[in-house]
């Protein structure tokens, strides 16, 4: 599956069982303009290691 340079996407599992996902880039992920999207307010942020802290939301 490709999402493409502007997809949003979100992944949610149900159940006790525990989940894994692979991403994989191409290219230098370090050298990729990214951003973070908050669902709370519908904007994005620039990717950066403290809006991505500030995102963070505990496993429930």
């Amino acid at each position: 599956m490709s999402i493409g340079g502007d997809g949003i996407h979100a992944v949610h599992t149900e159940g006790a069982n525990p989940s894994l996902g692979l991403h994989i880039y191409l290219g230098r992920l370090s050298t990729v303009s990214r951003e973070l999207f908050d669902s709370e307010t519908g904007q994005s942020v620039p990717f950066t290691d403290e809006n991505y802290q500030k995102l963070v939301r505990p496993l429930v």
